[in-house]
């Protein structure tokens, strides 16, 4: 890691720890190496982060592209590997910028395959872009759940306790035969999503 990705990873570590009182099942299997896509639900601005902060290798995040115009946080947020999305345009620079992540810098990537926050912490309909990034790409899928996300108040509390599980990942042989043509990305994106449903099951 980089010195700066560094200090705001253990940064962020110590807050969920000790602030939000966060705890963990299932890091045994995060790849140790190698790009993978971390696909997990979204309920607070504080899930990337979060995550960021459990997993022991820099990964790469997509934000909003208007953060980037913000004199305090572009820098930050360039340095903490995150690249810019416009929001109403065009989804393939998107996924063209995923792909590039994936390929080209061999870097996980954190993606949300609801596309946006659901507060309620209820899973979404997830969006078929994930499938496309992963046919492209050929990477593991790593689901994960966070729990309470959408409480961190409770969680500081303690009436609630920030959970985050990792599940197994899925390779590319797995889903290879749900890609081979694009009515099959709709299946691998209710995959994924299933697999994070189980997770939250077993919460």
């Amino acid at each position: 890691m980089k010195p700066f990705y560094t200090f705001v990873y253990v940064l962020c570590q110590s807050i969920s720890r000790v602030l939000f009182h966060v705890s963990v099942k299932g890091r045994e299997h995060i790849p140790k190496s190698g790009p993978f896509i971390a696909a997990s639900n979204h309920t607070s601005f504080t899930d990337p982060p979060l995550i960021g902060s459990l997993i022991k290798r820099e990964i790469a995040f997509l934000a909003k592209d208007e953060l980037f115009h913000k004199i305090i946080l572009k820098d930050l947020i360039k340095k903490l590997n995150s690249f810019p999305v416009k929001r109403g345009e065009s989804n393939v620079s998107s996924v063209k910028t995923c792909i590039r992540i994936l390929l080209d810098q061999k870097m996980p990537l954190l993606i949300f395959p609801e596309g946006t926050r659901i507060k309620t912490g209820q899973l979404g309909t997830p969006e078929r872009g994930i499938s496309f990034i992963a046919a492209q790409t050929k990477v593991p899928i790593l689901p994960i759940y966070v729990e309470n996300g959408e409480r961190l108040l409770d969680c500081a509390l303690f009436q609630k306790r920030l959970k985050v599980r990792f599940g197994e990942a899925i390779q590319y042989d797995d889903y290879a035969p749900l890609v081979k043509e694009k009515r099959g990305y709709a299946d691998l994106a209710q995959l994924i999503i299933s697999k994070i449903q189980t997770l939250k099951d077993e919460s």
